[in-house]
């Protein structure tokens, strides 16, 4: 379950980036996704994230 719910927070943070939405809460699914993903050791999905910030940043 852990898994989905981190792929959700980082599909819905993607989703808002898209429609140029909140980056606030861009950055707490993010947080979310990235801590789940840290915690069950999903490294594509830790870059997926880690990349967007660095996007976002710009």
């Amino acid at each position: 379950m852990l898994p989905e719910l981190a792929w959700s927070c980082s599909d819905l943070a993607e989703l808002i980036v898209a429609n140029d939405g909140d980056t606030a809460r861009v950055q707490e699914l993010d947080e979310q996704a990235l801590d789940i993903a840290n915690s069950i050791g999903m490294q594509p999905w830790i870059r997926r994230i880690l990349s967007r910030r660095e996007v976002l940043k710009a």
